[in-house]
This record gives structure tokens, C-alpha cells and sequence, in this order.
């Protein structure tokens, strides 16, 4: 959440195309879990939505 992949690669001891590779994929999962393409998925306007 807010972190760089650059940050990441450096905590892991690894460079920033290994680190994005390793886990690129899952992170996307978590962010995109709809599959919409907006990282985050889609968010409620109202209770309704919620329904």
C-alpha cells in the first residue's frame, strides 16, 4: 500500500525486476480481486450497493 517495488527488493536483498517478479502477480490478485482493472476493485456509493 504505498510502498515501492524498489523499497521492497531492498528489504528482501534483491533488485527491483526480481522482487516485482516474485510477487507482482499476487499483489495484483490482492489490489485488482474483481478482475476490473482498477486496483482497489470497485467501491460502494451508498448502502445500496452493498445489496
Amino acid at each position: 500500500m504505498g510502498v515501492t517495488w524498489e523499497v521492497i527488493a531492498k528489504a528482501a536483498g534483491v533488485s527491483r525486476q526480481a522482487a516485482h517478479e516474485r510477487w507482482g502477480r499476487r499483489v495484483t490478485a490482492v489490489l485488482d480481486r474483481y478482475g476490473t482493472g482498477d486496483l482497489g476493485g470497485p467501491v460502494a456509493d451508498d448502502e445500496s450497493d452493498l445489496r
